[in-house]
């Protein structure tokens, strides 16, 4: 699992969450869902008032799945994540078996003062390369 500051960097109380996705078992006793998951998760909002929110790939309309079974992210997919002053990119490289490679470019916005365009910080650009491993399995690379 990767959580990304999305509000605060120093002090966040929103992150953007990158982590395997479980497979769903369907009402047909089928799995899907496998891959990458991103969503977001915000402390200022209570429990029971949604504080998660998932960043599906697709929001699905599947009687047997429910409307989130295709929301993992697949080998050369791509989720763009603004909010505020950050840009977050996941792009999903490659698949090992039950493990995904990634690469997480991850950059802070700030408003030109009197110019009124936005220009990226790039001393504050975080590009990582990672792999995720599966279930209880240590991220290798």
């Amino acid at each position: 699992m990767i959580a990304l500051p999305v509000d605060d960097i120093q002090k966040p109380s929103k992150v953007l969450v990158v982590e395997l996705a479980q497979p769903v078992l369907g009402t047909n006793n089928q799995y899907w869902g496998d891959g990458v998951l991103i969503y977001t998760v915000d402390a200022r909002i209570a429990t029971g008032d949604s504080p998660v929110v998932v960043i599906p790939k697709i929001t699905s309309t599947s009687s047997d799945y429910g409307y989130l079974h295709e929301a993992p992210y697949q080998v050369n997919d791509v989720a763009n994540f603004k909010e505020g002053n950050v840009s977050i990119v996941v792009s999903i490289l490659q698949k090992f078996g039950s493990s995904y490679c990634l690469k997480i470019d991850y950059r802070e916005i700030t408003l030109a003062q009197g110019l009124g365009f936005e220009t990226e910080c790039l001393p504050k650009f975080q590009s990582l390369n990672l792999q995720m491993a599966a279930k209880g399995g240590k991220p290798f690379g």
